[in-house]
């Protein structure tokens, strides 16, 4: 093995489970970002099962998940925008010349 090359990934066996509640305030449940990150590469992580990559490297899934955390916060925050404007400029104008 060279220095440069990364180790085999050995995944152990998928088990699907729900995380069980750990601190509950009058807001409900608390999740802090690295729950929430650690949540999303579950995820990603299922969908590069589902999709036939049974092993995969951890720089791998760290990269997606980057790429779908920036696309969520971009999705958030156009809604965000769009239900804070006002309704008469709520308009959706297809863009021409494709």
């Amino acid at each position: 093995m060279y220095s440069n090359q990364f180790t085999k990934y050995d995944p152990k066996e998928f088990v699907e489970a729900d995380v069980e509640d750990f601190v509950v305030s009058e807001g409900g449940p608390i999740m802090c970002a690295t729950v929430a990150r650690a949540a999303l590469q579950k995820s990603v992580g299922k969908i590069f099962y589902h999709a036939g990559f049974e092993e995969f490297q951890p720089t791998a899934i760290d990269a997606v998940t980057d790429i779908a955390v920036d696309y969520f916060q971009k999705l958030s925050k156009t809604l965000m925008v769009y239900q804070e404007a006002p309704q008469h400029q709520r308009k959706f104008e297809p863009e021409v010349g494709i």
